[in-house]
């Protein structure tokens, strides 16, 4: 009996340190990555994110094919990263949209069948673990009815698939509201940066300010299942970029305190935070 305690001691003990550990350094991590920046495969085994999107799928609506995000041989590689990363835990995930004007959805029915081309080339054949919307650019209009049908998709198949969102940090979303309205994202990563809306501002007296009055927005609108990360710029030449000891001092407290969605952080970008290490300081994990 005694030794069944001590056994239970020791677990409740560890229990104890694992969540000091996670509160310490903020959560999970995720980045985007885009192909041609070093192998994938490489980026996971570094073991800073829990979620990688991958950039992007920026041609699709209006009866266009799906633009390809790689060709020949290092498709057959990116493949391999994906399920080298997914067997470490890693969910990696394919990204809509980005800075382009070449997307855009014109009706319902476009919708479906673009959640349809997604469904069979990214899920089905290449098995990523979910769908990203980054969605910036073209009309705001069909996108909960992709959203939707991706869903649809996944319970007739059995599989479960995340859907995610980077929306801009004023809230509600000029491209994204009536899909976040439904509920159909699992996650959404806000973007904290290129914003003086509302990101964080060093140049004045209480600099997360306006980011927690956003952060309030969408943590009192959201549905209570989907998970919120903070996303900010892994350099200091993007305008919202947090210094790391204040990100953990201050920020992460004041945005997970009461009852709050958070989640995590997303690190903009991969290519960035591989040469400030950013996400180093966050989960404690140095650099090779």
């Amino acid at each position: 009996m005694a030794s069944q305690a001590k056994l239970v001691v020791a677990c409740l003990i560890l229990s104890l340190a694992l969540i000091q550990i996670s509160e310490a350094t903020g959560g999970p991590i995720a980045t985007y990555w885009g192909v041609g920046e070093g192998h994938l495969g490489d980026l996971c085994k570094k073991k800073h994110y829990s979620y990688i999107n991958v950039a992007y799928v920026k041609s699709f609506g209006g009866g266009k094919v799906l633009s390809p995000i790689c060709e020949g041989t290092s498709c057959i590689r990116l493949g391999e990263d994906i399920k080298a990363c997914q067997q470490i835990g890693i969910k990696v995930l394919i990204s809509l949209g980005g800075p382009f004007d070449t997307y855009s959805l014109i009706s319902e029915t476009d919708a479906q069948a673009v959640a349809k081309q997604l469904w069979n080339s990214y899920i089905d054949e290449v098995n990523f673990d979910g769908i990203d919307f980054r969605i910036e650019n073209g009309s705001a209009l069909y996108y909960e009815y992709l959203a939707q049908t991706l869903k649809d998709f996944a319970t007739a198949n059995k599989k479960e698939i995340i859907l995610s969102a980077f929306p801009g940090c004023v809230y509600p979303d000029r491209y994204l509201a009536r899909a976040i309205h439904a509920s159909y994202f699992d996650i959404i990563w806000i973007q904290y940066f290129n914003n003086s809306a509302c990101q964080y501002d060093s140049t004045v007296q209480t600099p997360d300010d306006l980011l927690l009055i956003s952060w309030t927005a969408w943590n009192l609108t959201v549905h209570d299942k989907t998970k919120l990360f903070l996303g900010i710029p892994a350099t200091p030449i993007i305008p919202g970029y947090i210094p790391c000891e204040q990100l953990i001092n201050t920020v992460i407290p004041n945005i997970s305190a009461n009852n709050s969605k958070y989640a995590g952080v997303l690190v903009w970008n991969s290519t960035y935070d591989l040469q400030t290490k950013y996400s180093s300081c966050l989960n404690g994990i140095a650099y090779e």
